[in-house]
């Protein structure tokens, strides 16, 4: 499965991970320390929320571009820059630029490691008939 990557991922990790670390912290000290735990408890809530709303706000935007790709068409692929050396699960990104509807659009997926898009290949896309950069290659 082919999805697209979203440079708010990273902020919403780390943010997760700051949230899960402070609220132990914060819940540990304030038994201690009294107002310092009650500091970083009131911290590691505010990096929960901003995870939270970080990932509601791709999981959103991501449905409403789904929904928009009804239109399928072949695609000639420009240039795929595979950025072998980054992982994510079993998945590395690729910055994919294709010719569609007339001009060359370009957006970041990520990918697993047995695709290889090469340039001049033609590859099965969906995509948004208003919108041609909302697209996504047919696995």
């Amino acid at each position: 499965m082919i999805s697209v990557y979203t440079p708010n991922f990273i902020l919403g990790l780390v943010s997760g991970i700051m949230a899960v670390t402070f609220i132990g912290l914060g819940i540990v000290f304030s038994f201690t320390f009294g107002t310092l735990g009650i500091a970083l408890l009131a911290f590691g809530v505010l990096d929960a929320i901003v995870a939270l709303v970080v990932f509601s706000r791709a999981r959103a935007t991501g449905a409403r571009e789904a929904v928009a790709r009804i239109s399928h068409t072949t695609a000639r692929v420009v240039e795929a820059a595979h950025s072998w050396g980054t992982n994510i699960g079993n998945r590395h990104p690729v910055k994919l630029t294709v010719d569609l509807a007339g001009g060359r659009h370009t957006r970041t997926l990520l990918v697993p490691s047995h695709i290889d898009w090469k340039a001049g290949e033609p590859v099965d896309v969906k995509f948004a008939p208003d919108d041609p950069a909302n697209f996504l290659p047919v696995a």
